[in-house]
């Protein structure tokens, strides 16, 4: 059995020698404060008090040497001291007088009293160890949770951060689109209301360069020539200034062919070469391996024209106007932002290192008659967008003051192979019986005056019944019928329909202020032999007209 350690202090009476004496009879290790104090950890401290008046600074001294571990404390007292030390907290106390069966019970009763106080530290520490350890355990555990959740917190984050991202480009991408939206919207409003304008002037230049044309043929006075020639000009210059309304409205005339986007741009520079004056460098990059486009060559020239005219006149002292090609191809994310459809696309670009422009600029840029300069019209840049959205592309400006600009075209690319067209013959001229359909009556006129100027017979009317009944009634007497395509009751497209089922081999032209739509372009599949856009001037309509005479 493991012994105890035993600490006598102040032990002077023959009882306090004798349990001393008896502890290290029974093998415990026993020692006086004054001979060993170093023994600060006993499981019994016997203090003796029988001697002093005043026993507490023994017991004090006593406590100081137990305070804080589970000792058993016993005195060796007089009767007079007993009752105090008992309410003290002492644990054990011993009589001065008591015999060695006394002494032997009190002492046994530390044996058990120190071994219980010992069992219970031991207890006290084993528990101790026990918390300490799940402690740690759970403080790993614990770690681990928060190294986890860390972890999981840091996985979340990212992806909020990913899904903020995305619905930051998704909200950027939506603003955009938004603002596309109420751009085209916009210039849609102002290309009906141009395109309406155009369609209804058209009308009234083909009486006025009708006109003109039969006073050139048909006056032998200088002076009523000159006059004449005067407004044939003028309608004609007035005629390209609404061909340029109808182009930003879509409702010009085009034709849709696979062109060399680079020839194109080659083409455009012979012109382009004289008019750029000095100071100014025209660089091209013409890197696309697959240029072909499918369009009309005139309108996409014309706009080339337009933007690189544009962008020298944003070089007052001089600078470089770059054109370049490339091949982009557009997914779905990137073909949503632009307005288009996921393919191939040739990317055409107009750059120049001049003024620039600010944002509010920018966002007005293609509006019909705005402009920033002094003599501008404000339709050269509304054109080019109405030709590109013509041509299933879109345009985009990149821009700001002092840093130049640029404009750049996507038009989809095709797998086809440019035509070359054939240049024409000399015009000779031909006489037949010419069937007009019109509800405008000057229109009527002047081309009936023109076709008779001409040499040939006419017959008018004012809308597609009449037309249709005409020639039903007399269908030798008709070589050519011109219909215009818009007329109150039965348009064109109905007359032309009629008049094929009662002669399907009477040619029929087909006419309008406004470009060939839909409609038109099926009656030319169904066997309309033409589409002639007011105003005409008499040579075109001379080689119309000797058209479909040979036939």
């Amino acid at each position: 059995m493991e012994p105890l350690r035993i600490l006598a202090v102040g032990a002077r009476c023959r009882e306090a020698r004798e349990l001393f004496d008896l502890a290290l009879a029974r093998g415990h290790d026993a020692a006086a404060e004054a001979e060993d104090e170093s023994s600060t950890s006993p499981d019994v401290v016997l203090v003796d008090t029988s001697e002093d008046q005043d026993p507490s600074a023994a017991l004090e001294r006593a406590r100081s040497l137990i305070e804080g571990r589970d000792t058993t404390l016993a005195a060796v007292c007089t009767p007079e001291q007993a009752l105090w030390l008992a309410t003290s907290g002492v644990h054990e106390i011993v009589l001065v007088g008591s015999d060695g069966q006394v002494l032997q019970a009190h002492f046994e009763l530390l044996e058990r009293r120190a071994r219980e106080a010992r069992s219970r530290a031991r207890t006290r520490a084993q528990l101790q160890k026990r918390a300490a350890l799940a402690l740690r355990e759970a403080n790993e555990r614990l770690e681990t949770k928060v190294r986890e959740r860390t972890a999981d917190l840091e996985r979340i984050n990212r992806e909020l951060q990913t899904e903020i991202e995305t619905r930051r480009r998704a909200e950027a991408a939506r603003q955009a689109m938004e603002s596309r939206l109420r751009l085209a919207e916009k210039l849609e409003a102002l290309g009906q209301l141009a395109g309406g304008i155009a369609h209804d002037f058209n009308n009234q230049l083909v009486g006025v360069l009708g006109g003109a044309e039969v006073l050139l043929q048909a006056s032998q006075d200088p002076e009523v020539v000159e006059c004449a020639e005067m407004i044939r000009q003028s309608a004609l210059n007035s005629s390209e200034l609404i061909k340029r309304l109808l182009e930003f409205a879509r409702r010009g005339p085009t034709r849709a062919e696979p062109l060399n986007l680079h020839q194109v741009v080659r083409d455009a520079l012979a012109l382009l070469t004289r008019s750029l004056g000095g100071g100014v460098a025209l660089v091209t990059k013409l890197e696309s391996q697959s240029p072909t486009v499918r369009g009309d060559e005139a309108l996409l020239q014309h706009a080339l024209l337009n933007l690189v005219l544009n962008a020298r006149d944003a070089l007052p002292t001089g600078g470089t106007v770059t054109i370049a090609t490339s091949d982009a191809v557009l997914e779905e994310e990137d073909a949503r932002s632009h307005g288009l459809s996921a393919g191939r696309y040739v990317q055409l670009s107009v750059s120049d290192d001049g003024v620039g422009m600010d944002e509010a600029t920018r966002q007005r840029l293609f509006e019909p008659f705005y402009t920033t300069k002094a003599d501008g019209t404000g339709l050269g840049l509304s054109v080019v967008y109405g030709t590109i959205q013509r041509h299933a592309g879109s345009i985009r400006v990149e821009s700001a003051l002092g840093k130049g600009a640029a404009f750049e075209l996507l038009i989809p690319a095709v797998d086809a192979t440019p035509r070359v067209w054939p240049t024409s013959g000399p015009v000779a001229a031909k006489r037949g019986c010419v069937l007009l359909a019109d509800d405008e009556p000057h229109v009527r006129r002047a081309t009936t005056a023109m076709l008779r100027s001409l040499g040939h017979d006419v017959s008018s009317c004012a809308d597609g019944e009449s037309a249709v009944a005409w020639v039903r009634e007399h269908p030798d007497q008709v070589d050519v019928v011109l219909l215009d395509v818009v007329m109150p009751g039965l348009g064109g497209i109905g007359a032309h329909a009629a008049i094929r089922a009662l002669a399907p081999g009477l040619p029929v032209v087909l006419m309008s202020g406004f470009a060939a739509d839909g409609e038109v372009e099926k009656a030319l599949a169904d066997g309309a032999r033409a589409f002639l856009s007011k105003p005409f001037t008499a040579e075109e309509l001379t080689r119309l007209l000797d058209d479909c005479l040979d036939e």
